[in-house]
């Protein structure tokens, strides 16, 4: 019966396992997003218009991306401690199921 419980708590322990490593992995994947919404900003400036016309585009279009570069960097430093938080129960998921293993592996005595 022991052994029975053990076994089903290995298996319980490796799922949260799966499971947590599962969201620090989307956690990651969503601050990737995020970089990439921010490189997209560094737009090069329009060719086609006059001078007038793309020097002005540019301007405007350079305070719009700066604000969104700001709000994109706040929330990027979310997603980043949501990301730290993600890996810090990701490891010790890991760890508690590599303990269970463990003690699953000896002899009962």
């Amino acid at each position: 019966m022991k052994d029975e419980r053990l076994a089903r708590l290995v298996q319980l322990a490796a799922a949260i396992s799966d499971r947590k490593l599962g969201a620090y992995h989307e956690a990651t994947a969503r601050c990737a997003e995020t970089r990439t919404l921010m490189q997209a900003l560094d737009a090069s400036p329009a060719s086609d218009l006059p001078l007038i016309a793309a020097a002005k585009a540019q301007l405007v279009y350079g305070v719009w991306a700066d604000r969104r570069r700001a709000q994109l960097r706040e929330i990027l430093e979310q997603q980043l401690d949501e990301a730290k938080k993600r890996r810090t129960e990701a490891a010790q998921a890991f760890g508690k199921s590599q303990v269970l293993n463990q003690l699953s592996g000896r002899p009962a005595g």
